[in-house]
């Protein structure tokens, strides 16, 4: 089955069975490693851990140049990449902070020519045996049909490896269905696609959420999908829904991280809301995101970790939050982005 997947995927008898599912999106995975030159570089890796929510998923092939030379320090070393775009500098960046490439010659008994090309192709193999790369699609795309939502949850985990674009229309239709599972399955499907087209429908059903009450493991991984799809989009014209699904009771999860991101100084009176509320669990880590993209610091005590189990520390804290944005709401003011404000405390 995992060499050629073929004769299975045009078997009715297969349709449904996971373990096909789970090896289409294995042996499709979306990005390809190769060197004309040294085969043994050739590798497929899993986009979802090496790459980050960034890159989109429109395919994109790059080649690298690099020239090795034994006797000067780098023995490798990598031509300007004339590509530009979000993959390219990742890529460039990755590059340049690891710097492996010396010490994977090291322990390696590869012989590198003095010039030398990686291919790297986000759009994986384009057949695997017999199987192409559409038909693959095409036959985990008809399983979005079965009747079973584990079928469901594994055809859209395997076709978000695939990353295949026509399903996000499915997926986007989905989100309107009754069974809470299956709007899970395709919230998070399209929390990977980050298609621009599927945002509108999914800022819809973030705004219909109702008031929040207790724990539902279905309704928390319907929310869980569709908080990660807001955030991926990083679009701030979301954050107006944002502050009013927050003060129904969605503190602490991915919405608030979205709006501590995304919003102007107007998110933080809904990011201290729940901190008004004895009764609920305290979650300052968004506002301490909110302090750092604006003009004032981070004091000490806001960092200071809480035991789950401490209920006076929460407290204390709680009280210490509403005296601070008191005494500095006047003044606060957000001055730069999220990405500027990381990049500032990694410096």
């Amino acid at each position: 089955m995992s060499k050629d997947p073929a004769p299975f995927v045009m078997r009715k008898k297969y349709a449904g069975d996971k373990d096909l599912i789970y090896t289409l999106g294995v042996r499709f995975y979306a990005i390809r490693v190769s060197a004309p030159a040294i085969p043994e570089l050739e590798c497929y890796m899993d986009r979802h851990r090496y790459l980050p929510d960034a890159i989109p998923w429109q395919h994109t092939r790059l080649t690298f140049q690099f020239t090795y030379q034994k006797t000067r320090q780098p023995m490798i070393q990598m031509m300007p990449i004339e590509a530009t775009g979000v993959m390219a500098d990742f890529i460039r960046e990755e590059l340049a902070a690891r710097g492996e490439l010396d010490s994977i010659q090291k322990d390696s008994k590869i012989e590198l020519p003095a010039s030398f090309s990686v291919i790297v192709d986000t759009n994986g193999p384009e057949k695997v045996g017999g199987l192409s790369r559409d038909d693959a699609a095409k036959f985990l795309r008809e399983q979005l049909q079965s009747k079973d939502p584990d079928v469901i949850e594994a055809a859209y985990e395997a076709l978000a490896k695939l990353m295949d674009l026509k399903t996000v229309q499915i997926a986007t239709s989905m989100l309107g269905y009754s069974d809470i599972r299956l709007r899970g399955h395709a919230a998070a499907f399209l929390a990977s696609a980050r298609d621009q087209d599927s945002l509108d429908e999914i800022m819809r059903n973030v705004e219909v959420l109702p008031q929040r009450r207790g724990y539902d493991q279905d309704m928390d991984r319907f929310i869980d999908g569709l908080g990660k799809a807001v955030l991926r989009f990083k679009d701030p014209k979301t954050a107006q829904v944002l502050k009013r699904v927050i003060y129904k009771g969605y503190s602490g999860g991915w919405f608030a991280t979205a709006l501590a991101q995304m919003g102007d100084e107007s998110a933080f009176e809904p990011l201290l809301y729940h901190i008004r509320n004895p009764y609920v669990d305290h979650y300052p880590q968004d506002l301490t995101t909110l302090i750092k993209r604006s003009n004032l610091t981070i004091e000490p005590w806001m960092s200071e970790g809480i035991s789950s189990d401490d209920s006076a520390g929460k407290q204390r804290q709680a009280d210490q939050w509403i005296a601070w944005w008191d005494a500095h709401k006047a003044d606060f003011r957000i001055i730069r982005s999220w990405e500027e404000a990381n990049l500032q405390s990694n410096r």
